[in-house]
């Protein structure tokens, strides 16, 4: 499987990703308490794939599994006690990574954290 960034003509397979995604979770354990068409929906991969910062695994032509990686951290980041002191543009953090459905436990979100992980030693950032 390759991960990559997505690209204008993946929007419509992306929010029909999320769709199943969020589908899934709801009936049964919904742990980050995403809502189908509320979060993750279209809207955020559209916003996503202009920022360039959607990455997306591809089995053949079909989603597997996406993350947004971009420098921006929620306001509860403020709260961590973290060991660094660095600003937004010396880090990078993983937003809405998940796994479609018929694809779980197969190693893809190690393999998506790894791909994270290498892409923030290939900018140099500090976290």
């Amino acid at each position: 499987m390759l991960i990559e960034k997505a690209v204008m003509s993946d929007l419509e397979a992306m929010s029909d990703f999320y769709y199943q995604v969020t589908t899934y979770l709801e009936a049964t354990v919904n742990y980050p308490g995403w809502i189908s068409n509320v979060y993750p929906a279209k809207i955020d991969a559209l916003n996503s794939i202009e920022n360039n910062t959607l990455y997306v695994v591809r089995d053949g032509n079909r989603i597997a599994a996406s993350f947004i990686l971009n420098h921006a951290a929620e306001a509860g980041y403020n709260e961590g006690n973290w060991h660094i002191e660095v600003s937004s543009d010396e880090m990078l953090v993983v937003h809405t990574l998940c796994v479609h459905p018929d694809y779980l436990r197969r190693g893809l979100a190690s393999m998506m954290v790894e791909k994270a992980i290498e892409e923030a030693k290939r900018q140099g950032v500090k976290t």
